[in-house]
Order: C-alpha cells, then structure tokens, then sequence
C-alpha cells in the first residue's frame, strides 16, 4: 500500500451465482471493486472535511517556549555579502549538522530540539562540543539555537510532535548577520565551493534574489551509504555521474515528483554554467532556495504543522501566493547532496506500517486550513516584521490535495526533509 493510502473496504461476499456463471460473476467483481475504490476515496475527503470543521489542536500550546535563543554563537569573523544556512534538527542528527559545517564556508543558523527540560544539561553539553570543532575548523560560523517545549497537559497528538516548522522560525530569527539565507535540511551537504559561487554572483548580479525571488538550488540524493563522518562536498560532475551509474537521482522525484521535478533535473545535470531558469510552482513543490532574509514578503513557516508532512509545501504555497519567483542556479558549484536514510519516528506515524490512521487526514485537514487562509486579505505575518503585508494579486495556485491519489502522487514511500 502506498504512503497515506486509506485501507480499502473488505470485499463483498461472492454473489450466489458464482460458480454458475464466472463471466458476469468476474464482471460484477469488477464493478463492486469500483465502486469500493470510489467510496474509500470519497471518505477519505469527507473525513478531511470533517477535520477541517472540528476541534483539533492546530494551535501549538502558547507555553511552548525558547531557551536561549542564542545558545552558542560563533566568534570568527563575518564578511559583507556572506550567506546564511537557515536548518534545524534534533540530537540524533548533530552528526549530519557537523558533516554540513564540512561542506559550508559561510554562516549556519540551526535551531536543535531539546525533548525536554531534564535532559537540557546533557545536551547542551553535546551541543558545546559540536561547536568547538565547528569552530576550530576555522570555516564556517556556526549559531545555535535551542528549543524546549513545555507540553505537560496537553493532547498526545500535539506532544509527540515534532515542532519542525517552529524550529525553522527560530533558526531564521536568529539569522540576523547577512542579508540572504539559504533554506535547507540538516541532512544535505553543500556543493563543493558553493558558498563563495553564491557570494560572488549575488554581488555581480544585484538583481538575481531579490524582495519577490527564490534562487532553487537543486537537490540530489544518493544511494550510498550514508556516513556523515566522511561526507564530501559535491560538483555537477561527480553528481552527474552517479545518476548516470543509477547511484543517485533529483531529490525524491521516484516517490514524490511533485516535491522537486519542476527544478528540471535533466537540464540542470546539462547546462554550463548558464543563466537561472524559471521554476514553475506547482503544488506540492518544495526546493530548497536563496531568499532575502528581511524581504518583507517573506513568510513565516506555519508553526501549526509538526511532525511529518506539507510543512515545507505549505510555506513554499505562502511564498506562491505572495508574488515570489522560482529559479534554479545554474553554476555547477550549487548543488545539495543527501543520502538515503532510515524512515524518521515522524513518517512512521504519519504513512508507516503502523501509523496513526487519522494522522494524515489531519495534515491535509490542516493544509487546506492554512491554504484558506493563505488568501490576499489574510496573508500571514512576513518572517521579518510581524505585522501583515498587503500584497499585489497572487498568481493562481493549484490546490488539490498532494497526498490525494486522485490528483497527484502520494508522499513519499520514505522520508522527505519537509
């Protein structure tokens, strides 16, 4: 069964004519199946609708709070014009945020999840280690920030949840040191010389991210086995040759095209260090993208989705909607490389074997929620100013469930970084 789908009706028992007659016996088989197909479909909007009606705890506990929103900051310099890593992550992947150092010479702002308070001493005594040999690398300027939530009372549903997007809000607020940021996953690693390709053409070319522009870096994955004590930098070369030998491919496109495709792998893996592109925004895309970090069309991420699913689309649908443009950078230095890895405890809640079955009703309850309230007289806050923008008419965005099999792909059949 694919990820998110409805487990089907039982089948009806065999009509009394059967054994008489299996021609229209396998005939109406056939017609019953339909028909059971179109009903669990039908439930399963039903279902969605009556979740977007409902009380459901959308709102994330106003208790949940930040501890020292900036834990540990580094003490090497910073140049004009440098560019900023904006990623988040829990305890069990310090290695991956370490690997990525390797692969960045400029500044990275991680918000780390601290389950709770009586663990806090423990990790911020990792966390501290970590930083030293950040530091001692002598390359990238690491910023930490770390959040712990106080959920006492408060459902199951929400306490168990990973707090993702709070966690991205947290890392951009505290990514006040250069004017552009780039959005990523904690799982990637960088292209190699790909912060100093960045800097470079951001200061030739004025105009390349500007207040409405989303420079897409395209993203690949792997299927080595992952060790981030030993993960290199990439180049389009490298990258190019593995997805010839079939060891690598655009990121997720085999399981959730609609996340990565329209960066259009093919022409980026050919190019030669050409113009940007346009990448068109369709639903359910989430690249990964250079941006104005006090752009003031700039969403915040909707801290109201946790755990797993849509909440990168959901922000990249409010960037949409707010007038932003989609491109790719062509260089052959900007590029993010992840490895395959084991499902997250937050994917197999939501579309593993032993999921919560309302768990993925409940995202896409919520995402039709926030794609309403995503219309022009109710945009949300910009991530640099908290009051509301107005904004100009928004393109048109498609707005079909992404995890509907009736519109479009499922997500992924393994974990995605959202």
């Amino acid at each position: 069964m694919y990820a998110g789908a409805e487990p089907q009706d039982p089948p009806p028992p065999p009509p009394p004519y059967q054994e008489g007659d299996p021609v229209h016996a396998d005939i109406v088989r056939r017609r019953r199946a339909t028909s059971n197909q179109k009903s669990a479909s039908q439930t399963r909007r039903e279902q969605i609708a009556a979740l977007e009606e409902i009380w459901y705890p959308f709102e994330t506990p106003a208790i949940a709070c930040l501890k020292a929103p900036s834990a540990l900051q580094s003490h090497m310099p910073v140049s004009s014009g440098e560019v900023t890593i904006v990623t988040q992550c829990s305890l069990d992947r310090l290695d991956r945020l370490e690997a990525m150092s390797r692969s960045w010479s400029g500044l990275i702002s991680c918000a780390v999840h601290v389950p709770d308070l009586a663990c806090e001493a423990e990790a911020m005594a990792q966390l501290i280690s970590l930083h030293a040999r950040v530091e001692a690398m002598g390359k990238c300027r690491l910023f930490l920030t770390t959040l712990v939530e106080d959920l006492a009372g408060f459902p199951v549903e929400v306490a168990g949840m990973y707090p993702i997007n709070k966690l991205r809000n947290a890392a951009l607020d505290n990514a006040r040191l250069t004017e552009h940021c780039l959005l990523l996953d904690v799982d990637f690693v960088c292209g190699e010389g790909m912060h100093d390709r960045l800097v470079g053409e951001l200061a030739k070319r004025e105009v390349l991210v500007g207040e409405l522009d989303a420079l897409v870096i395209p993203a690949f994955e792997t299927k080595l086995v992952h060790d981030a004590s030993t993960a290199v930098a990439q180049s389009r070369a490298t990258v190019a040759a593995l997805v010839a030998a079939g060891k690598a491919e655009g990121f997720h496109v085999s399981r959730y095209a609609k996340g990565h495709s329209a960066t259009d792998f093919k022409r980026w893996l050919e190019l030669d260090n050409a113009e940007a592109y346009q990448a068109p925004h369709v639903n359910g895309f989430e690249p990964y993208v250079v941006v104005k970090r006090n752009s003031l069309s700039l969403p915040r991420y909707d801290d109201r989705f946790r755990g797993y699913g849509l909440n990168k689309v959901v922000h990249c649908v409010a960037m949409a909607r707010a007038g932003y443009s989609f491109k790719v950078a062509p260089w052959s230095e900007t590029l993010v490389v992840a490895h395959e890895h084991a499902y997250s405890d937050a994917y197999e809640t939501t579309y593993g074997a032993h999921k919560d079955p309302l768990q993925a009703l409940r995202v896409q309850a919520l995402y039709n929620v926030a794609l309403r309230e995503l219309e022009p007289h109710m945009h949300p806050p910009a991530a640099w100013s908290p009051a509301p923008t107005p904004v100009a008419t928004p393109p048109a965005v498609d707005s079909t469930d992404p995890t509907d099999p009736t519109t479009g792909p499922m997500k992924p059949k393994a974990e995605a970084l959202d």
